[in-house]
């Protein structure tokens, strides 16, 4: 059996839902795109085919393909509004479409556009924040809490307060290890480094957002 298209053999296709979501806070209107956003799935891949989902009674889209590259426009996307895209797109190869082929599916896309006040467009797997509707603010407001609880922790690491608290009494003795301070001071390191994991995840995906 072959796989054709168009009257064309292919070797392999697969399906791929997309969406391009404002994540910031203002609305990003046709006057702010100096050109359309261009989507390149590189050299490596083909676009078959691409529709909307949905035509969007509220949202006026304009949707063109040619080869390996997909442009979209629209007059106006608000807050948490998103532009769902359906497409085929031919691999080229027979392998096995696995989790590590899929992610690297995805660094391969290129998104070039020209939208004024926005520098960059993130690309987020359909399981990470694009459709959970969070958007930079709530991610730096996370990270910023998760920062506070670090030190906080920290600081409560037996010697760790002995010594703010020479510090702040401008007094001076020898600290002497008990077995119940080193349990705490397993305990509290500990999550002083969830907190610090937390916050640093939290800052780098802010960093994917407008």
């Amino acid at each position: 059996m072959k796989l054709s298209f168009d009257n064309k053999h292919i070797i392999d296709a697969k399906f791929f839902e997309f969406s391009i979501r404002n994540t910031g806070e203002i609305d990003v209107t046709s006057q702010m795109l100096r050109k359309p956003v261009e989507i390149d799935f590189s050299g490596k891949f083909k676009i078959l085919d691409a529709k909307l989902k949905e035509k969007s009674d509220v949202i006026d889209e304009n949707l063109e393909f040619d080869s390996n590259k997909l442009t979209i426009s629209w007059d106006t996307l608000k807050p948490k509004e998103s532009i769902k895209i359906q497409s085929l797109i031919c691999f080229n190869n027979s392998a096995e479409y696995n989790q590590q082929e899929k992610m690297d599916f995805i660094s391969s896309i290129n998104i070039h556009h020209r939208i004024v006040g926005i520098t960059n467009i993130g690309k987020f797997l359909s399981v990470e924040i694009e459709t959970q509707g969070r958007t930079k603010s709530y991610y730096l407001i996370q990270a910023y809490i998760d920062l506070f609880f670090a030190l906080l922790f920290f600081s409560s690491i037996p010697p760790i307060m002995h010594w703010i608290l020479q510090l702040m009494n401008d007094f001076s003795y020898e600290y002497e290890w008990k077995t119940v301070d080193i349990v705490f001071s397993i305990f509290y390191f500990i999550l002083t480094l969830f907190h610090l994991f937390a916050t640093i995840f939290n800052f780098d995906t802010a960093k994917k957002f407008k």
